[in-house]
């Protein structure tokens, strides 16, 4: 039986809470081989912000591995706390890709920003990147 460990105490993973549970499921997804490709649908639900960070920290994790996460979300705080994550190492911002699609008179469009510019737009422009 899997448990979750705190500091003096364990639960099993099946009478956690949904937020935790909903980290853990992100957590153990991301658990594979060199070099494969994840992806993570709004990994952010049901989590507390503190839970929401520890996500970011997993994906950033996978990413330092040679892995590659592409995830859905609508959440800027998912978004912060994997840019907080991903400027403590340079390599894995330059790896960061913020993808937004717009459906425009029956037409997609694809807008792509890079690390950096994701950075700038959050911090300094405070940009909605949703």
């Amino acid at each position: 039986m899997l448990h979750v460990v705190f500091e003096h105490h364990s639960v099993p993973a099946r009478l956690i809470g949904d937020g935790v549970h909903a980290a853990l499921r992100t957590v153990l997804e991301l658990v594979g081989p060199r070099e494969s490709v994840f992806a993570l649908e709004e990994p952010e639900t049901h989590q507390h912000p503190a839970a929401i960070s520890k996500t970011a920290r997993a994906v950033v994790a996978a990413v330092r591995q040679s892995m590659q996460v592409v995830l859905t979300t609508h959440s800027l705080e998912l978004i912060d706390a994997l840019l907080a994550e991903a400027q403590r190492e340079p390599s894995v911002l330059d790896e960061l890709t913020v993808v937004r699609l717009a459906l425009v008179d029956g037409v997609l469009r694809v807008s792509p920003s890079r690390g950096v510019d994701v950075e700038i737009a959050r911090t300094d422009i405070g940009s909605d990147l949703r």
